[in-house]
């Protein structure tokens, strides 16, 4: 091996710049957030050739003072940090010092800054260039940074950039986070010299939706419902899609934390398991969400690029986002009578959905045993006896009939109703299996499942660590019905599971639900895996195609529909009922023309 040797600071920069300066969206990303740190309301990005050829930022903040201008280049040079206890304790997205030394040493760098007393000066910095003289200038309050030719001096990092579409697709996502977050700030992207983007500043909710309407599109805005809710010091907003406005991939699902764009798996988990009642299923819900809480209970240093934080409290977190999302869109999907949930059954028809095969009768699926603690009368007997019980009581009333009254029946599939803004038309059997899925959830809820024996007990081998997550939380698997114990160092045995998992995998189970805890701390697989179960029991156990319904039963439907949570969709996620106004009837029949 050769002696140790000091790096030149050439390449001590460079290498500085492969952390932060991946690609051309990586330099727009840090030049926006410094303009944002320089207290800016109003920013202008230029790029040319997927930002490849050249970058070009312009804010109107308070500018750079003169004498820190030919610092601001320097690596480790910052006006934000003086102490270690600074870095916890961050509310700025990053600090000029470190980025543009970075840029610098991979490209023809330029800046020009005025500040309050209009004297305005340039630095101009390549990595071949040592000389540092600031030059007089014209320019307005702000700073101007120009990035050209990127990578020019590297030529092994420039062949790894993509096309130039490419690459200004990376800078457009970037530009869509900057905006999403910075509602307050004016920008305006240009590529190649053609306007992409020119959003004004957004102070209220109706500009901000229009603002998140042009970032990613009206469809969204229109089939988004806005949260916005406090506990203590977090307090959580931002726009959830509805279910029925969903995604092939994970593509409109953004996440902030205090102002950040980050990724979380503890929140993506939340969201998902949120709208996983909902979502039709191998689609992605689509939402944005804005978490702000105290710096001191979290840290952003875990990730270079700051993309990633930890929480100090996760179990938190995911309940408290996870209880909020749940909450508005139960209360808001199907069961609550005011103007908007029209407008939502309005929106949800315009996505259909094929219809799900029905592969069991209701009869094949009573002959099959689920066994809970205390009730000996079976789960779908004390479904089916709560329903009979339930239209007998609600057929005929209209109180909160907000699904109107019925009128006929077609196909044998579809009930036709007739409430004060128009026609209701219901998918009798989505209907139905979400109504029963809802009371098979409570009763799950509200009894102990009973356990039942392997006949011969199950070993698994894990790894030491795992086993140690498994002690830990021994408990946790008791509670839902699993008896499991300790078999050696890397050894566990599973001798009881709960009755309805009894045709399940309960060693993949086990593993996912360590797993699981390894990472989240929590899991929730065994109750996946149960309300799976009781969601293929409810699809089996609802009214089927072809049954004829008399009026009074038909009621009966409606009226449960509207007591019954998230009753606008069925557990796979299709939409139960729509509604066509008076007027979308008088258009399809061109009246008054």
């Amino acid at each position: 091996m050769t002696n140790i040797k000091i790096l030149n600071d050439n390449l001590v920069n460079q290498i500085a710049a492969g952390e932060v300066i991946e690609r051309p969206a990586s330099v727009v990303k840090e030049l926006c957030e410094n303009s944002i740190d320089s207290n800016a309301d109003n920013l202008e990005v230029e790029i040319t050739a997927g930002g490849i050829k050249s970058i070009k930022v312009t804010d109107n903040g308070t500018g750079i003072l003169k004498d820190d201008l030919s610092l601001s280049v320097q690596r480790h040079a910052t006006s934000k940090i003086r102490t270690l206890e600074d870095l916890d304790s961050l509310y700025s997205l990053g600090f000029r010092g470190e980025a543009l030394a970075s840029i610098a040493s991979v490209s023809r760098l330029r800046i020009m800054s005025a500040t309050e007393d209009n004297n305005a000066f340039m630095i101009e910095v390549t990595n071949t260039n040592s000389n540092r003289e600031l030059t007089p200038v014209a320019h307005p309050i702000g700073t101007t940074v120009l990035v050209n030719d990127l990578f020019y001096n590297t030529p092994a990092r420039r062949k790894f950039l993509r096309t130039e579409i490419t690459e200004y697709k990376k800078i457009e996502e970037c530009i869509k986070l900057i905006g999403l977050v910075n509602m307050n700030i004016s920008l305006t992207f240009s590529h190649n010299k053609k306007k992409k983007f020119s959003l004004p500043k957004a102070p209220g909710q109706v500009e901000m939706e229009q603002r998140v309407a042009a970032l990613c599109g009206q469809p969204f805005i229109e089939q988004a419902l806005y949260i916005e809710s406090e506990n203590n010091d977090y307090k959580l907003s931002g726009w959830l899609g509805l279910p029925t406005y969903s995604r092939s991939q994970s593509d409109l699902q953004y996440i902030f934390v205090n102002g950040r764009p980050v990724r979380d798996k503890t929140i993506s988990h939340a969201m998902r398991r949120a709208y996983s009642d909902l979502t039709y299923h191998g689609r992605q819900p689509c939402y944005i969400l804005y978490l702000s809480l105290p710096t001191d209970k979290f840290d952003v240093n875990v990730h270079p690029t700051k993309s990633e934080v930890r929480f100090q409290d996760t179990n938190f977190i995911y309940r408290y986002i996870f209880s909020e999302v749940s909450n508005i869109l139960s209360s808001q999907i199907g069961n609550d009578q005011n103007d908007h949930d029209y407008a939502i059954s309005q929106r949800m028809n315009q996505n259909s959905y094929e219809r799900l095969s029905e592969k069991s009768s209701i009869d094949e699926m009573k002959n099959t045993e689920f066994v809970f603690n205390r009730p000996r009368q079976s789960v779908l007997e004390r479904v089916e006896s709560s329903d009979e019980k339930n239209q007998n009581q609600l057929s005929g009333t209209a109180n909160n009939a907000y699904l109107g009254e019925a009128l006929a029946q077609i196909h044998g599939v579809f009930v036709l109703a007739e409430n004060e803004n128009g026609l209701v038309i219901i998918d009798m059997h989505a209907a139905h299996e979400r109504i029963i899925y809802e009371k098979l959830k409570d009763l799950y809820n509200s009894n102990n499942l009973a356990s039942q024996k392997l006949l011969i007990p199950t070993e698994i081998e894990l790894s030491v660590s795992e086993v140690d997550v498994f002690e830990r939380n021994s408990s946790y698997l008791s509670e839902l019905g699993f008896l499991v114990e300790r078999m050696g160092e890397k050894h566990l045995v599973i001798r009881e599971i709960p009755s309805l998992l009894i045709k399940s995998d309960s060693v993949q189970l086990v593993r996912d639900v360590i797993s699981d805890m390894s990472h989240f701390e929590q899991s929730f697989k065994v109750e996946d895996k149960i309300l799976e179960v009781l969601s293929t029991m409810a699809c089996h156990g609802s009214i089927r195609a072809n049954r004829k319904l008399t009026l009074d039963e038909m009621n009966g439907l409606l009226r449960e529909m509207e007591s019954t949570p998230n009753s606008g969709q069925c557990n796979h996620g299709r939409p139960t009922w729509v509604c066509y106004s008076k007027g979308e009837l008088d258009k399809i029949f061109m009246r008054g023309k």
